[in-house]
Parts: structure tokens; C-alpha cells; sequence
């Protein structure tokens, strides 16, 4: 199929990229058998990121089925099954501490999945990571590829600080920085619009820190998670996963 078979609906995100991407544009449209998907468009420079044999091969509950892509033509594509959802920053207010935890405990399966086949994200960030009836989507998956490759696209507010070198290979521990900053500002009710909170504001987090789920254990383990220097983070999502899951055990809720 082409890309004009998919007919345009709604506009969902319209970025300007730096690092070489001049666009991306993503939609919900109607696909030729009349079923509504989510269309994202890419200029020549963004669609060379993509590595589309690891896309369909890999499949997990807290991720999108790949339906469609082209990369012959101008303007790059990829067609997503559609969900419905919000970011998971932006639904904190009306998320009970259960549902976060249980959110939070999602978006580490699907990190263990992928750490688990030594392949890494490379660019997880609060929007892309959507609910939809209870269950978490990591809706943006084109940079997954193998441990030990490069990665010149990211977004700065959650890449891990060895990614600001664009030759530096991306390995586990650079997902567990990314993952471990996105359940702190999900604890924290960091949303979408406002600036990411990290090690450096842990001593003025004023009311933001009078949360039940905050405890000096969690804490620890973010920590760790966030640390500047790979070699003492935890080594992957599944150890992350564990040191989160006993400091959240331990919280009446």
C-alpha cells in the first residue's frame, strides 16, 4: 500500500527535530479495510533510524502491532494498530498510587523484554508511553535496535548523559537511566509541559516530595537508576524491575 491509501483524520503530534530531522508528523487515519490506525510520517533523514526486521519480529502486550511501512517513497511511513490513550504523566492526577505503581511496573516488562534480547530503546520519554483501558503502550519503538549500536536520536530530557556523545553506543544501562527518570517524574506528578526533575532537584522537591509512594527506598533505588555513571546503574530493566518492585512491596497503600 501507499501512503495516500491511508485516509487523514485528526492530528495527534507535529514536531520540528534537530540532529538532522527536519519533521514528524503523526495522525489517525483510516486504513483501505476501514479500520482506524495511527499513521506517523518521517522525512528521509529521521526514516534512516528504523530498523523494520526487529520491529516485526518483536511483539509484547505494552507495545503496538507494526501494520505498514514504506520507506521507498519521499516521505517515510509507518502504519501503528490505534489506541486510544494519554501519556502517563499527564493522566498522574487522576491515577490512584496502585495504578502508577502498576504503570510504572508495565513500562519495566516491556524494557525487560527488549533488555532481555540485548536490544535497547534508546529514547524512552513519558509522552510516547500511553494508557489505554488500564494497559500502557510504548508507542514510539523506531529506535529500538541491537545493544552496542550508535544512536544520534533522542530526546535530551531523558537520555541518558553518556547519549549527548553521538558515537557513544547505547547499551542496557542507558535505558535503565531513561526508565528509572520517568518513574521518578511519574511519582513526582511531573507533567508532559513542565521541565523533567532529576538528581540535581532532589534536595527542593518542596510538596512535590509528600507522596506515600517517595519512600527513602524508592528513592535509593532511583538513584542508582539515574546515576551519571553507567557502570553504576543497575545493569538492566530486569534488575531495575526487582529493586522497584521489593522498595514498592513495602508500601502500605
Amino acid at each position: 500500500m501507499a501512503l495516500m491509501d491511508y485516509q487523514q483524520k485528526d492530528i495527534l503530534q507535529h514536531s520540528s527535530w534537530q540532529e538532522g530531522i527536519k519533521k514528524a508528523l503523526v495522525y489517525t487515519a483510516v486504513s483501505p479495510e476501514r479500520r482506524l490506525v495511527v499513521v506517523k510520517e518521517f522525512d528521509r533523514e529521521h526514516k534512516r533510524v528504523f530498523n523494520y526486521d526487529i520491529l516485526y519480529a518483536i511483539s509484547h502486550p505494552n507495545m503496538p502491532h507494526l501494520i505498514d511501512h514504506n520507506t521507498e517513497e519521499t516521505v517515510g511511513y509507518q502504519v501503528l494498530e490505534h489506541k486510544l490513550g494519554e501519556s502517563s504523566l499527564i493522566a498522574t492526577s487522576q491515577m490512584s498510587d496502585r495504578e502508577k505503581i502498576e504503570t510504572m511496573l508495565q513500562l519495566l516488562n516491556l524494557a525487560a523484554y527488549f533488555h532481555e534480547y540485548h536490544l535497547i530503546h534508546g529514547d524512552m520519554k513519558p509522552r510516547d508511553f500511553i494508557i489505554h483501558e488500564k494497559t500502557g503502550k510504548l508507542i514510539d519503538l523506531e529506535t529500538v535496535r541491537p545493544a552496542g549500536s550508535t544512536l544520534r536520536y533522542m530526546n535530551k530530557n531523558y537520555c541518558a548523559p553518556e547519549q549527548i556523545d553521538p558515537e557513544s553506543q547505547i547499551t542496557e544501562e542507558t535505558d535503565v537511566f531513561s526508565l528509572a527518570k520517568i518513574i521518578f517524574n511519574l511519582i513526582l506528578g511531573v507533567r508532559e509541559n513542565e521541565a523533567p526533575l532529576g538528581l540535581g532537584h532532589i534536595d527542593s522537591l518542596g510538596e512535590r516530595a509528600n507522596t506515600a509512594l517517595l519512600t527513602k527506598d524508592v528513592l535509593s533505588v532511583l538513584k542508582r537508576g539515574m546515576n551519571f555513571n553507567p557502570r553504576n546503574r543497575y545493569c538492566n530493566a530486569m534488575e531495575l524491575r526487582e529493586a522497584i518492585s521489593e522498595a514498592f512491596d513495602k508500601i502500605t497503600i
